[in-house]
């Protein structure tokens, strides 16, 4: 975990899985590192710590080739937990977004890389839905966005050959 803090004032805050794919001299950012146990621990820190008041979620995803197209950034209206499917345990598998539009995707969190796209994901992660779930504790109370840059479908080499792409698409993005 890495946090840089641009302005104490701002209870906006960025948060990325790794520092390759967002840098800003002007935004709060919190660096998680991949995983849904570390995005969910960073986040509670960031919380407990910090006046949060709205989370955006930004960096790189894995899309389906049938559904999103590589190389673009796609709002994320709903997060699912793609590792939880026992649906009558009452846990919440699945979370909206502050700004879900008719157009936002759905984003698919697990701790695994997806690379077989014989099922229904549009937008795999590994983050997401551990950072939502955690702003969307009765006690911690914090708007969630979420924005991914389709880096691949489902092939490492591409993922990491898309860092520079991405930062400059989301420094663009949210100047």
């Amino acid at each position: 975990m890495k946090v840089s803090v641009q302005n104490k004032n701002d209870s906006t805050w960025f948060v990325v899985a790794l520092p390759e794919e967002f840098s800003s001299n002007t935004h709060n950012v919190l660096y998680t590192g991949m995983g849904k146990i570390n995005a969910a621990m960073s986040v509670q820190w960031l919380i407990d710590n910090f006046d949060v008041k709205k989370i955006i979620n930004i960096g790189t995803a894995g899309g389906n080739p049938n559904k999103v197209e590589a190389g673009k950034v796609y709002n994320i209206g709903k997060v699912v937990d793609r590792d939880w499917d026992f649906a009558d345990s009452g846990y919440v598998t699945s979370l909206s977004t502050v700004d879900a539009t008719p157009e936002s995707k759905t984003c698919f969190t697990g701790d695994s890389f997806v690379t077989d796209w014989n099922n229904d994901y549009e937008i795999v992660d590994m983050e997401s839905f551990a950072i939502a779930k955690v702003c969307s504790a009765p006690e911690n109370n914090v708007q969630f966005s979420c924005y991914k840059y389709i880096s691949d479908n489902g092939d490492g080499a591409d993922w990491q050959d898309s860092f520079v792409k991405c930062n400059k698409i989301f420094n663009e993005m949210f100047k």
